[in-house]
């Protein structure tokens, strides 16, 4: 669903290629933003989308990325969508700084970074794709059904995602979504969701 060809939510080569290209003809420059910090705190929303598109758009040459995270979630595309946006990015250094809540798409987001580095306060968790509120005022047995065939396919590529980031086999991320308890940190670490255990950061 969020993948760019089809098969893998990997950035493609030829993404790869192109952003790289415009990252270097902003650098031969030689004024250019060389490092960006960003802030993911709060709900998941269009607003923090876009103002984090934004700040990526606005610094295609950066060096360095750290993002500051504490986000307990929130819309599912914009989570996926920033995920992509940010792995897309030619930044050869990408840190996630975890200062409070890493859950549900707050993680997806977490994840685009290379080195993910979280305070002793951290907390996580994963789950399964869920509505807060129904669109419309009545559905039928097929609204469900389609509703719940675009969930099956938002968790196939989220469970996806969190395997190609961590190396954690799918079967597992699987029953952790559906027991929908938060993750320690140890096993956190033990499992490569983060890197580093670090002291707290305001």
């Amino acid at each position: 669903m969020f993948s760019d060809d089809g098969i893998s939510l990997e950035p493609t080569e030829a993404v790869k290629q192109r952003n790289l290209k415009l990252a270097e003809r902003h650098r031969a420059k030689g004024d250019y933003v060389r490092h960006i910090e960003i802030d993911i705190k709060g709900p998941i929303d269009e607003l923090m989308f876009c103002d984090t598109v934004e700040k990526l758009a606005s610094a295609p040459a950066a060096h360095s990325i750290d993002l500051i995270i504490d986000c307990p979630g929130g819309e599912c595309f914009p989570a996926m969508l920033l995920h992509k946006q940010l792995r897309d990015h030619p930044a050869e250094r990408k840190t996630a700084h975890i200062v409070g809540s890493c859950e549900s798409g707050g993680l997806l987001i977490a994840l685009a970074a290379d080195r993910r580095i979280a305070s002793r306060k951290a907390s996580f968790l994963i789950h399964q794709t869920r509505c807060g509120e129904y669109s419309v005022t009545s559905w039928t047995a097929a609204d469900f059904q389609r509703q719940a065939d675009q969930f099956r396919a938002i968790d196939t590529d989220m469970f996806a995602l969190i395997t190609q980031r961590t190396g954690i086999d799918v079967s597992t991320i699987q029953n952790i979504a559906s027991d929908e308890s938060p993750s320690s940190i140890d096993w956190c670490l033990e499992n490569g969701i983060i890197h580093e255990i670090a002291e707290d950061r305001q």
